[in-house]
């Protein structure tokens, strides 16, 4: 498998879907073997789920997101997840990372339970946009990216995230929207 370093991305702290833009867009203009690549956004209906072995600040042994955006590529011929938010290698193994940040003897009630929606990273780069006012009075201004906001330059291609988000929102990409468990057995 080819190198890949955490620190060769653009990262933004709080900023995952902008993050996955960017490295959507950079393994898609550089493809080094990648094949398959694929968005995934993690949320549910309540816009808080419960996800193990992500970096934070406090002693709790998981996170509750209200979303969290991945990459998944395929890398000789196995499935790789990307999440620069991870305390678990970059990439990991499909199996692994969704086993460790998800896992099935964990008591997690169906309010926490995460959902995905799988984005072709080819659309997810065409279609993104957002505003960032989801983070304003938030994040102090000097937290947000020092890049100009991502939109497609079609405008009538335009996704918001708040779309994405929307888990019974079909949208005009080729998206579709898997309960976690779907993933967790690869």
């Amino acid at each position: 498998m080819n190198n890949y370093e955490k620190s060769h991305y653009r990262y933004t702290q709080y900023f995952c879907e902008e993050n996955i833009w960017h490295l959507a867009r950079s393994l898609l203009e550089h493809n080094r073997g990648e094949s398959n690549i694929q968005v995934m956004l993690i949320t549910n209906k309540d816009k808080h789920f419960i996800i193990f072995n992500q970096l934070n600040h406090s002693n709790l042994e998981y996170t509750i997101w209200d979303y969290h955006v991945i990459l998944k590529a395929q890398i000789n011929n196995k499935d790789y997840i990307f999440d620069f938010d991870s305390t678990l290698d970059f990439p990991s193994p499909l199996g692994e990372y969704m086993q460790k940040s998800f896992p099935g003897d964990a008591p997690v009630s169906d309010e926490f339970r995460a959902v995905v929606r799988v984005i072709p990273a080819a659309d997810y780069v065409r279609c993104f946009y957002s505003d960032r006012e989801h983070m304003r009075g938030v994040l102090d201004d000097e937290l947000f990216p020092d890049t100009p906001i991502i939109k497609p330059d079609d405008e009538k291609l335009r996704i918001p995230l708040s779309d994405y988000w929307d888990i019974v929102k079909p949208l005009h990409d080729s998206s579709r929207v898997y309960p976690i468990e779907h993933f967790l057995n690869p």
